[in-house]
């Protein structure tokens, strides 16, 4: 992967983290996981980019769920742990949390 598209991934991130998250959350009240259906859904209402959807699913809905909705071209799939680790750190990387500030 070049460095234009880790940004755009590092942007989808953000952008499902910061507008995918509150939609779900208003479409489907706060749960724990959703499912692949409603994170498409949420998705294409908000014409945010599929082009990183594991990351989406990965964030959103459970291992089970995860494997069940991620697209599987040519029989690959991304695994969910590897998908939920880079999106969590590029989280976590834009936050206090993961920034180091306050300590």
């Amino acid at each position: 992967m070049d460095i234009e598209d880790k940004v755009k991934r590092k942007d989808a991130i953000r952008k499902y983290i910061g507008v995918l998250g509150p939609e779900l959350r208003k479409r489907h009240d706060k749960k724990k996981y959703y499912s692949g259906d409603e994170v498409k859904q949420a998705l294409a209402a908000l014409e945010l980019s599929e082009k990183f959807i594991a990351f989406a699913l990965a964030l959103y809905c459970s291992k089970d769920e995860y494997e069940k909705a991620m697209p599987q071209p040519g029989g690959k799939i991304m695994n969910y742990a590897e998908a939920k680790t880079v999106a969590l750190n590029i989280a976590l990387a834009g936050s206090s949390l993961g920034s180091g500030e306050g300590e």
